[in-house]
């Protein structure tokens, strides 16, 4: 199903545009950048939520457990475009999301260690790096970044098997969601089904029968299964149980991500109530009138209700910009995401079949 039909004729003028683009690199007209080091590329064929950050998350702590110094090369989406580029950064630099991007900052804060970069071009920033002297390029949202060659490519499926051939055209931008051409699977060294653990649906079946992904799927690509789950819930729901024990606790959720659904859905599974949801726009800024927008929002829930809000739950995404704020809401608290293997061997032996490297 396309979601937005009415916008098809302008899908048609994005994929001829993406055609060129693409076909300029297989025929040698556009250049391709090889480092001296590997570079892993995590991405997808959707936009908006399709689980590339948390698999970002999940291949940079694999890599980190078997002793290597990687880097994570990012575009930094969201952050403001007046500082220059390309530049690198560690948390300890304490550089905010405005700068960074919400993402990079987000990562940033859970792997104080690791070197980021930010850049709009895949073929400098993978270069800084290179010279920083990490051991491996982690490429963020990397499978349409031609301009630098992926020795291994990490694609997130989609959570629907696109229909092949020309049909497939009104799929992409605008109209649908995807944004590249479906047969661009074929390209990618591991595929990643994933599934999420608070979609009961997902747990009454098995993953998608690998089945399914065939006709997508190269003749050396690998397709593992995964599971995103919420992050981050035990600590803060800790003093929840304890103190509530005896009744259902007042929730509210504030989000602003790309499938503030997920989010909403994610929560509703750990067994709360709740009362209200307010959808902010992806990569909002908490500036003094959104933060406001938010008390005098609570206030009205609480009122119509007739319930006082004990907690106020909000992303990963957003803590990260809402932690920096002065005089914060004490009730504020977030809930983040994981993705996990299924079986964690598959993973270790492709990385030690295509780099030699051992847990």
């Amino acid at each position: 199903m396309i979601p937005r039909p009415w916008l098809s004729p302008f899908s048609l003028a994005y994929a001829g545009g993406l055609y060129l683009w693409e076909e300029g690199y297989r025929r040698g007209i556009l250049s391709t950048k090889k480092l001296s080091i590997p570079v892993i590329g995590v991405g997808s064929i959707m936009v908006g939520g399709a689980g590339k950050t948390p698999a970002t998350i999940c291949i940079l702590e694999s890599l980190i457990r078997m002793g290597l110094s990687p880097g994570v090369l990012t575009r930094g989406y969201g952050r403001r475009k007046e500082n220059a580029e390309p530049f690198l950064f560690r948390s300890g630099d304490n550089l905010s999301p405005e700068r960074v991007g919400d993402e990079p900052a987000m990562m940033a804060e859970r792997f104080p260690e690791t070197l980021f970069c930010i850049s709009r071009d895949r073929a400098i920033g993978g270069t800084f790096l290179e010279t920083a002297g990490v051991d491996v390029v982690l490429l963020d949202d990397g499978f349409q970044s031609l301009e630098l060659h992926q020795d291994l490519r990490v694609v997130i499926l989609p959570s629907e098997v696109p229909s092949g051939g020309p049909g497939s055209v009104f799929q992409l931008l605008p109209a649908g969601n995807l944004r590249d051409f479906p047969s661009r699977l074929k390209e990618a060294d591991v595929l990643v089904n994933v599934r999420e653990s608070w979609r009961k649906e997902d747990y009454d079946k098995e993953f998608t029968p690998q089945e399914k992904w065939t006709s997508f799927c190269g003749r050396e690509a690998v397709i593992l299964e995964a599971t995103i789950k919420p992050s981050g819930v035990e600590k803060n729901l800790e003093e929840i149980r304890r103190t509530h024990q005896s009744r259902e606790l007042a929730v509210v959720l504030v989000s602003g991500i790309a499938r503030p659904r997920r989010f909403f859905h994610m929560v509703e599974s750990l067994n709360h109530t709740i009362l209200g949801h307010l959808t902010l726009p992806d990569h909002v800024r908490y500036s003094p009138d959104v933060l406001l927008k938010i008390e005098l929002w609570v206030k009205k829930i609480e009122k119509k209700t007739g319930r006082a809000i004990e907690k106020i739950l909000v992303t990963e995404k957003d803590w990260v910009k809402l932690s920096r704020q002065n005089d914060l809401d004490p009730r504020i608290q977030p809930i983040g995401i994981r993705m996990e293997w299924k079986e964690d061997r598959p993973w270790a032996d492709i990385l030690s079949r295509k780099f030699g490297w051992k847990r």
